[in-house]
């Protein structure tokens, strides 16, 4: 069997914004990624 990881909680954050990347890398959420598009 292999090991399976759970991920409730994603973050999506602008990557236009080094404090939002900041925080968000701080952030209780399971995954965390960048909005490129800004």
């Amino acid at each position: 069997m292999t090991d399976v990881t759970l991920r409730r909680t994603q973050l999506a954050t602008p990557a236009s914004d080094e404090k939002m990347m900041h925080s968000a890398a701080d952030s209780d959420a399971d995954e965390v990624f960048l909005d490129l598009e800004d």
